[in-house]
């Protein structure tokens, strides 16, 4: 999956057209004629939402590239994740479904949550039958709609065209996987009504499969009942060392003595940075000013 291209319209098109016969069954209960023409429109409304969520959620900006956002597999190494005593990769988004279709992943800061569920996106696309559906949550900060009028809004700023009635009627039909990415970042006292929320959505709406992102707090205590908890492991070090050669960095020179010191002692001398994928990119640049990493950290 790392080698995932970005512009994935083909797989879009036959992740789309395998279920167009579902969603227009169970949502128009028109003539055989305008059936069809709303076969094209349906079509049309999926591909041009997954084709524009590709372009925008394929792309991050980095700490070493704070002005472009540069390919997600320029640079992503999938994070392992631990369910009780198991590991489960997440190479592609299967790993995780075949455990639950109702998921909880914890991480702490900076372990890269956002970016393993972008990739988990794109992933779903290739290695699943079902339209996944990305939202960030931290978009009902700024709303007093539902959760399903802020999805509906989201997928439709990204050319979602079905009126949504029509989406609404869809969500019936089993065929989504919805990526809910930070629930840490919503607002204190819009929290607890999310959680409702999404419970009630997934109730409903069971045939569906739902992943929810967020740091370990308090707040995860109350609810929930219904999801599985996966907790991100920290990069081993192969995976530190693999995570910064593909990282694109303009200084190969500085890049290539980080690489030696990262392997020789700086893991094991400074596991629990060198692990976390945002303090080890700052770790590159400390390198870089200072041509070497302090013992203090």
């Amino acid at each position: 999956m790392e080698k995932t291209p970005i512009d994935p319209s083909a797989i879009i098109v036959d992740v789309v057209q395998k279920n167009l016969e579902t969603i227009c069954k169970k949502v128009f209960g028109f003539s055989k004629d305008k059936v069809a023409d709303y076969q094209i429109k349906t079509q049309n409304a999926y591909q041009g939402y997954l084709n524009r969520a590709v372009d925008k959620y394929g792309k991050v900006k980095t700490l070493i590239h704070k002005s472009i956002p540069i390919n997600l597999y320029d640079f992503y190494v999938h994070t392992d994740l631990k369910c009780e005593d198991s590991i489960i990769s997440t190479e592609n988004i299967n790993g995780i479904l075949q455990v639950s279709n109702s998921s909880m992943v914890l991480g702490t800061g900076g372990t890269g949550k956002s970016t393993l569920f972008k990739h988990l996106f794109i992933s779903a696309l290739y290695t699943s039958d079902k339209i996944p559906i990305f939202l960030p949550l931290r978009n009902v900060n700024d709303s007093e709609q539902s959760l399903i009028d802020c999805m509906y809004e989201t997928i439709n700023s990204l050319g979602f065209t079905l009126e949504k009635k029509y989406f609404l009627e869809s969500l019936d039909t089993g065929i989504y996987i919805f990526l809910f990415d930070g629930f840490d970042e919503v607002e204190d006292s819009k929290q607890q009504k999310l959680i409702k929320e999404i419970e009630v959505l997934m109730d409903k709406y069971h045939q569906n499969s739902f992943l929810v992102s967020s740091r370990e707090s308090d707040s995860l205590s109350v609810g929930w009942d219904g999801f599985i908890e996966f907790k991100m492991l920290p990069l081993s070090k192969e995976k530190s060392i693999k995570l910064i050669e593909k990282l694109p960095y303009y200084d190969e020179e500085v890049k290539s003595r980080f690489l030696k010191t990262l392997d020789k002692s700086l893991y094991k001398k400074q596991k629990d940075f060198c692990s976390n994928p945002l303090l080890l990119t700052l770790m590159l640049l400390t390198f870089e000013e200072f041509a070497e990493i302090p013992d203090r950290m």
